[in-house]
């Protein structure tokens, strides 16, 4: 994915890694481990795969698009070296700089490519028991291998993508704001030159 220009980045010890559009993610302390990003990348190798399978066939689905401001690969080489501000980590400055420029990702029956990822087409398919959009997907997959009709008409998806989107936004937007209180909360509380990422990550 790097060599794609995308961004593979984890920090299993300070415990975050970059989201699919860009943003910084806490890693809970359980899961950090090498086997962790193993299991991510394979999901996102099975979905990009699932995606260009669909849309090589021009199979409509519920695909994951994604566009940028471009601006985010300005600091991304001191994301990767851990340093950003003149060497001191600063979680919190990425997260609100990244939820400027960032656009979200967002689910539609047209492939319109997925730039936090760098893929020309991406689809969810690995987790319909906590995704709708990737039981939808399995469902189609599963009407084509069986050489039925799609249980969904472009209509149908056109409506699911919309309905999903509107609710990913707003628990999105209501949970960025809470967040970005309890982190400006922990850095006044904090002293910058003390504050680690674990404890201005532990609010997301």
């Amino acid at each position: 994915r790097k060599q794609k220009g995308s961004y593979p980045i984890y920090d299993l010890k300070s415990g975050w890694r970059v989201s699919e559009e860009g943003f910084l993610v806490n890693i809970h302390r359980e899961a950090r481990f090498h086997s962790y990003i193993i299991v991510r990348e394979f999901m996102i190798c099975a979905n990009e795969f699932v995606a260009h399978f669909l849309a090589s066939r021009e199979i409509p689905a519920l695909y994951r698009n994604h566009s940028s401001h471009g601006l985010f690969e300005r600091y991304r080489d001191e994301l990767e070296s851990g340093k950003l501000n003149n060497g001191h980590k600063t979680p919190f400055f990425f997260v609100e700089y990244a939820n400027i420029v960032q656009q979200r990702a967002f689910y539609s029956p047209y492939v319109l490519g997925h730039a936090g990822l760098r893929l020309p087409v991406y689809a969810h398919w690995t987790s319909p028991i906590r995704r709708y959009a990737d039981l939808v997907n399995q469902r189609i997959l599963h009407a084509m291998f069986q050489r039925h009709m799609s249980p969904y008409s472009i209509k149908d998806l056109e409506h699911i993508a919309e309905y999903i989107n509107t609710v990913e936004r707003s628990i999105k937007d209501h949970y960025r704001f809470s967040s970005n209180q309890k982190t400006r909360r922990a850095f006044t509380n904090t002293p910058s030159s003390t504050a680690t990422p674990q404890e201005v990550l532990s609010v997301f």
